[in-house]
């Protein structure tokens, strides 16, 4: 058998009514955070000849629409014409390399988040309900 008991039944319709939004914002937050954590890592990876790419790293302002969250991370500006291509050229990193960066300074870091947003937006669903 299963008991529900409603005491308030305003405040549990107030919370109803609101669940969505609330988990759209927890998702938002903890979105930027990992996001801003992936482009600390990666400032550490990636390759510094002048210093240019590494300072264009950026994560922009969070984009929300209804029920979508979305977050990005680049590298550019200045650095646009080339960033892509340390990125990516693998092969350049056989005859050279910078000692702990390299190629996929961005991806790495980022696979590697992948890890804890599943634990991290459950929790913060539950802060969204009130912990329930």
């Amino acid at each position: 058998m299963i008991k529900i008991e409603i005491t308030n039944l305003k405040d549990f319709e107030k919370k109803m009514n609101a669940f969505p939004g609330q988990v759209v914002e927890e998702a938002a937050l903890v979105l930027r955070e990992e996001a801003e954590e992936v482009m600390t890592r990666s400032k550490e990876l990636v390759p510094v000849d002048t210093g240019t790419l590494r300072s264009t790293g950026h994560v922009p302002p969070t984009r929300r629409e209804r029920n979508t969250v979305e977050v990005d991370m680049a590298y550019g500006g200045p650095a646009a014409a080339y960033a892509v291509h340390v990125h990516e050229n693998i092969k350049a990193w056989i005859h050279w390399s910078v000692p702990g960066t390299g190629p996929k300074f961005l991806e790495r870091p980022y696979v590697e988040s992948l890890q804890k947003i599943p634990d991290r937006l459950r929790e913060a669903f539950k802060r969204a309900f009130g912990g329930r």
